[in-house]
């Protein structure tokens, strides 16, 4: 049985949202994700990735966190101890997109949806919305020995 399968019951968005950052964290860079409760409320020091998907649903998927995550994780990516802006952009939107991947794929593959994603996108700020959730979006925190991150999932269909 694949690691999402649970017979007869859908998993929930939250659980294969969770399952997915947290694999792919280990897997990809090398270091473990662990589910908060919160984070601060100053963004300064951070920056976005966004995937939009389109298919049998049209939803969107955010991945926002201080920026030394996303230097740890291009950095392990590209096993140099020197890397640029560049290198970042690179290597998390590739990041991104495997762990964006596993997620939709197993989304898709549990409900009989089809459904693609496009390319990363790169915002280099944080979009991070501090207002009320609509009902169809999930949000999930994140610590690391680098720092913090959100997950936001919008438009999957609950």
């Amino acid at each position: 049985m694949a690691a999402f399968e649970k017979p007869g019951k859908l998993m929930p968005v939250v659980d294969l949202l969770n399952h997915s950052v947290c694999e792919m964290t280990s897997r990809i860079a090398g270091f473990e994700m662990h589910r908060i409760f919160a984070v601060s409320e100053d963004l300064s020091n951070w920056k976005t990735f966004l995937i939009r998907v389109k298919g049998d649903y049209t939803a969107t998927v955010l991945m926002s966190a201080e920026d030394p995550v996303f230097y740890e994780i291009a950095r392990r990516m590209k096993r140099q101890n020197e890397i640029s802006k560049a290198d970042i952009a690179v290597y998390v939107t590739e990041y991104y997109n495997i762990m964006c991947g596993f997620f939709v794929s197993a989304f898709n593959r549990e409900r009989n949806l089809s459904a693609r994603f496009g390319i990363p996108e790169y915002l280099k700020r944080a979009y991070i919305q501090n207002t009320k959730l609509n009902h169809d979006t999930v949000r999930l925190f994140y610590q690391c020995a680098y720092g913090k991150a959100v997950i936001d999932a919008m438009g999957f269909p609950l």
